[in-house]
């Protein structure tokens, strides 16, 4: 017993031999229609052939969805004739017969977001149940209908406190604030500080309890941002509750509302026409950033006023990294010197999280990039949240081999190790989730008796449709080796048939970063 409504069996196969065709059958009874089980074709084996056949009688109305890339070999539909009695009432069936051929793995690679996207399956959803006696249920909503469902339901739109509320919580020079996005930016960090973050109760369509989590001051995320959103509404803003799908949850069905879809509650402010998507769960985050794990296409506004809409995830913020070293080569080859580091977006916050930690934070680095050491680390802007993230540090560095009188000293710091795009072939996109903007300026400083044999040959190269690029400029002055590089991908997200470019891009990165400098003591 698995819990209180699961019961797991186990079974073997007798004399089972490599090559062996193995066959089980089983009976599945549930009383519950709405949860009718569809059929996963794909899986992380590769199939010669799947077959799903099913028999539906014409009481119940599925809908129906085709998950994934691949294409259907069989797709029939039949009525069988008066095949169901229900009430001493004959129904004709429905006998449905879909099948696939050839059926590759499915091989999870990095950026990407949930496997139930884009693993191929057939899904069925209860629309509507048509009794003997004439009634017949709707199950599928609109989007009208949930919406008045929100918004008198206890644990969401009742949620949405009055201002009167508000008002004996939040100073009143907040609501002084004549400039509505000053006035919201000052709502959103007293809101973001108030709070400490409940992570044990992730479940958003009930429990929920805005005046008790107030007088808690610990609180789950919906509540939190139901708070936000009443908080921005009790001061006279647009603010909507946003329900979001998150990256490891799978997309959402946009045909028809499924509530179910949905496990998170985020908050959208609306000031003249410009829209903001807020989150105030993460002490981190600065205004108008959602957390990684929700940029994941489209969420749903859900508007009690204007009526529900979807509206994109797709980040509003520049991420980037500007990384500056001024290093000296000493007579033992090592690289001595400083380093800064300036970061934005999604960048500076991923920073920032593991900041909070600076000794754990150092050793990460040195592992990762390794032969460094760091001292004196100085952070600037760390709880300015919309401020540029400025890092400072001394390092030392050891990117050389010495072979005889010669020095072979690599310069790209920042070198990728594998590419993490492997596959021969990829049937879901690349998903990033936001763009990547990455330039390093190096400039190396040599010993006197050192002099350049060669350097490594300047490049670049782009993706299509203008979809990324990746410059190197090498340049050398006097005494001094000036090095450049920038890596810029300007999209989020990658289609199946790119992936060959982009393998390829990396691929170039790779061999570009294996290139170095040859030095010859004098």
């Amino acid at each position: 017993r698995l819990d209180e409504h699961t019961i797991e069996v186990s079974f073997t196969f007798p004399n089972v031999k490599p090559g062996s065709v193995l066959e089980y059958q089983y009976n599945l009874e549930s009383p519950f229609f709405f949860n009718f089980k569809g059929w996963t074709f794909q899986s992380e084996i590769p199939k010669i052939y799947s077959e799903f056949q099913a028999i539906i009688p014409g009481f119940w109305q599925y809908n129906r969805h085709l998950n994934g890339s691949l294409e259907l070999a069989i797709n029939t539909a039949n009525i069988k004739k008066k095949c169901f009695e229900i009430s001493g009432v004959l129904a004709d069936c429905e006998d449905l017969t879909y099948a696939m051929k050839d059926i590759p793995a499915y091989i999870e690679e990095e950026y990407t977001t949930a496997k139930d996207n884009y693993i191929s399956k057939i899904k069925f959803e209860l629309s509507e149940i048509r009794y003997p006696d004439g009634r017949i249920k709707k199950y599928t909503k609109t989007w009208k209908d949930t919406d008045k469902i929100l918004k008198y339901d206890k644990d969401i739109g009742k949620q949405l406190l009055s201002k009167n509320f508000y008002s004996k919580i939040i100073p009143e020079n907040i609501y002084n604030i004549e400039d509505k996005l000053e006035k919201s930016k000052a709502i959103y960090k007293f809101i973001q500080s108030y709070f400490t973050l409940n992570t044990e109760d992730e479940y958003i369509y009930s429990g929920n309890n805005v005046r008790d989590a107030f007088k808690n001051k610990i609180a789950k995320v919906s509540e939190i941002n139901l708070a936000l959103v009443g908080a921005l509404q009790s001061a006279g803003l647009n603010a909507s509750i946003m329900l979001i799908s998150t990256r490891d949850h799978g997309y959402p069905t946009q045909f028809h509302p499924v509530l179910t879809d949905f496990n998170y509650i985020a908050s959208y402010l609306k000031i003249g026409e410009q829209s903001y998507l807020l989150d105030a769960t993460d002490k981190f985050l600065p205004f108008n950033m959602l957390p990684l794990k929700t940029l994941n296409g489209l969420a749903r506004v859900i508007d009690f006023n204007n009526g529900s809409f979807w509206h994109s995830t797709e980040p509003q913020v520049r991420s980037y990294t500007r990384t500056t070293l001024n290093l000296k080569l000493d007579n033992d080859q090592n690289l001595i010197g400083s380093w800064k580091e300036y970061s934005q977006g999604y960048h500076a916050h991923n920073k920032r999280t593991e900041l909070v930690h600076q000794n754990k934070y150092l050793n990460e680095i040195e592992n990762d990039l390794d032969e460094i050491e760091i001292k004196n680390l100085e952070v600037k802007n760390l709880s300015k949240l919309e401020d540029i993230l400025e890092e400072s540090y001394l390092v030392s560095i050891r990117k050389s081999d010495k072979i005889g009188d010669l020095v072979y000293l690599s310069p790209f710091l920042n070198a990728l190790d594998t590419n993490p795009f492997q596959l021969k072939e990829r049937q879901y996109p690349v998903d990033f989730g936001y763009k990547i903007n990455r330039t390093y300026a190096v400039n190396i400083t040599l010993p006197k008796n050192y002099k350049i044999e060669s350097l490594p040959q300047v490049n670049s190269f782009k993706l299509p449709n203008n979809g990324g690029n990746y410059i190197v400029a090498i340049k050398n002055k006097g005494s001094n080796i000036q090095i450049y590089t920038k890596l810029a991908l300007n999209k989020t997200k990658y289609l199946p048939n790119e992936y060959q470019s982009l393998k390829e891009f990396f691929n170039q990165i790779i061999k570009t970063q294996n290139s170095l400098i040859i030095l010859k003591k004098i």
